[in-house]
């Protein structure tokens, strides 16, 4: 899900740009709270859902099957991310200081991570010990370079609580709605890597530190529902690292639980990605589809004994509802003859071996390899 608030104003249907003069080196504080605004909108938009759930709760056509569905695809989502996200709205008033210096993110940093966090525990911790937290991070500069000759200073910041890698942080100025107008917020820029999110986030500079826009790199469609009371699929395959099948056995590996690189799973996509969703509807209108084939969100794996183009209609094993995909994998010496009908004995284990290893790839790809290089397996 893609949360990017307070990069421009809309009025009268146009984008309302800032107009104004080059801040200074101290701008003015405005009182404009983008993350707050969002919050109550978000609140009104739940309490709307609530009142139109409860009138058909009491309407006298009312199908169960369909209000639970209802609840489970438009109120759940939203409760949940209002409940994680909107928690702490007060939080930049209640630490406003005057001793916050501006060349110091720390401060503006870690009350954004008490909005980032899903942990409940992780919040007490980090409001009970704040300045243990604080005084534990630690930062050097980075450059990087940008043509020729433009570098970039960066900050890298070690020890950032729910973190998996030093955040980069930079000052930038964004654009930010003020009632009637527009203006320009000197804000640090953060890029946070979290088990389950990548977030791009812009919080003010000064004190109070307000958050001013987020992006989360690691979602871009609307908050999934996964599969219910569903354990990762198990794969009778070649594991990662034995890279010729006379080095090693076949083990049961189970599906690979990277929350940053498939946050679906490896069975799951979204309907818009899924070329086979094409003209279909999905009961109760659900934007994710979970199937029980070697098919999802980074690989579709499959026989093409013909070479076809077309390969929707192609054979994949089915792991059923427990998604075990475990096959007899036994082949014997063969001459050129009987090549391909020895093969075909075998076609269950060899694409669940494809679908496994190109998951794999992408999932290493995904978290090691630059993002304009990076490629989505369609096997």
């Amino acid at each position: 899900m893609t949360r990017n608030h307070a990069t421009c104003s809309l009025t009268d249907n146009h984008i309302q740009a800032y107009q104004g003069s080059a801040p200074g080196s101290s701008p003015a504080r405005t009182s404009a709270h983008p993350h707050a605004d969002y919050c109550s909108q978000l609140s009104s938009e739940l309490d709307a859902r609530n009142t139109h759930y409860k009138r058909q709760l009491g309407g006298e056509q009312t199908i169960i099957e369909e209000l639970a569905s209802y609840r489970d695809t438009f109120l759940r989502p939203l409760e949940h991310i209002l409940d994680s996200t909107c928690a702490f709205t007060d939080l930049p008033d209640k630490f406003l200081s005057k001793d916050h210096k501006l060349e110091d993110p720390r401060h503006a940093l870690l009350q954004f991570m008490v909005a980032a966090t899903p942990k409940d525990h992780m919040v007490q911790d980090i409001l009970s010990k704040y300045d243990d937290y604080i005084n534990n991070m630690s930062s050097y500069m980075d450059n990087h370079f940008v043509g020729d000759e433009t570098h970039i200073p960066i900050e890298l910041i070690h020890n950032v609580p729910e973190t998996v890698n030093p955040v980069k942080a930079r000052l930038a100025y964004i654009q930010v709605p003020d009632g009637d107008s527009i203006h320009l917020d000197l804000v640090w820029k953060f890029e946070v890597e979290m088990k389950d999110n990548w977030y791009e986030a812009a919080v003010s500079a000064h004190s109070p530190h307000k958050i001013v826009s987020v992006v989360d790199w690691a979602s871009d469609a609307h908050a999934p529902i996964p599969r219910k009371d569903k354990g990762p699929a198990t794969y009778n395959v070649f594991k990662w690292g034995i890279n010729d099948p006379s080095e090693g056995n076949r083990t049961v590996e189970t599906e690979y639980n990277d929350k940053l690189a498939s946050p679906l799973g490896w069975h799951s996509l979204p309907i818009a990605n899924d070329p086979y969703s094409d003209n279909k509807r999905y009961k109760h209108g659900s934007s994710i589809r979970n199937t029980t084939v070697t098919w999802g969100n980074n690989v579709f794996a499959h026989e093409n004994w013909e070479g076809r183009n077309a390969y929707l209609s192609n054979y994949r094993p089915d792991g059923g509802e427990d998604l075990n995909f475990d096959y007899v994998y036994n082949p014997k010496p063969t001459t050129s003859e009987d090549a391909l009908e020895e093969a075909k004995k075998y076609v269950n284990a060899t694409i669940t071996q494809l679908f496994y290893t190109s998951n794999m790839v992408h999932d290493l790809y995904y978290r090691y390899v630059p993002s304009p290089l990076r490629v989505t397996a369609r096997s």
